[in-house]
């Protein structure tokens, strides 16, 4: 008589996989939960921060409006705005920009934050604006939480931010107003850009 062939395929094996898989499953969930508290502690930490300013805290938690209100709070100019809302949009459809989307992001963030941070008197160097971009789970709610008050936009920090092009709305009738396709500095007195209610740029010139 032969001896039955051993099988190597066994019921063990599959529930070494199956353990195996719950355990990246009990990993991936772990993961989540911690993206979602740092998240909700850096949008707590917005909002605190708003309210010092005298805005609306929720507008921390509403996508584009939320930025527009963080640079008004900061006194950058309005047009940082517009290409945060266009970068924005364009990661969100246009499949990420090929991946640069999220580095535009961090790019206007940094240059951004540092007057963000001078509104609310904390140092705006470089290690620090590297913080508050990194790590602003930590630094936002340090800043809406303790003891920090709103001092207002600093021209100083503001001072710092590099020029962006803007164009011209081909529907103005501003006759002052540069032709269509020219540049426009947002820095030079006089210049002309679309405007919104309580931009930065009317922030600037409250007495403090």
């Amino acid at each position: 008589m032969m001896l039955p062939i051993l099988q190597t395929d066994t019921p063990v094996s599959d529930t070494a996989a199956l353990g195996a898989l719950m355990a990246f499953g009990a990993i991936g969930i772990c993961f989540m939960a911690v993206i979602l508290i740092l998240a909700i502690a850096t949008m707590a930490g917005l909002w605190k921060m708003f309210v010092k300013a005298g805005r609306p805290g929720w507008a921390a938690i509403v996508p584009f409006y939320g930025d527009m209100i963080r640079n008004e709070i900061s006194g950058v100019p309005v047009v940082w705005t517009y290409y945060t809302w266009i970068i924005l949009a364009l990661n969100m459809f246009a499949g990420g920009l090929a991946g640069f989307g999220p580095i535009l992001l961090l790019v206007i963030y940094f240059y951004t934050y540092g007057p963000l941070l001078k509104a609310f008197g904390r140092d705006n160097g470089t290690g620090s604006v590297f913080l508050a971009l990194f790590f602003s789970f930590i630094v936002f709610p340090q800043i809406g939480f303790g003891p920090n008050a709103y001092l207002g936009p600093q021209a100083d920090a503001v001072a710092t931010l590099p020029n962006l092009p803007w164009f011209a709305n081909t529907a103005s009738t501003n006759a002052s107003a540069p032709a269509v396709g020219t540049p426009i500095d947002t820095n030079t007195p006089g210049s002309s850009i679309p405007s919104m209610k309580g931009t930065a740029d009317d922030d600037l010139n409250k007495p403090h």
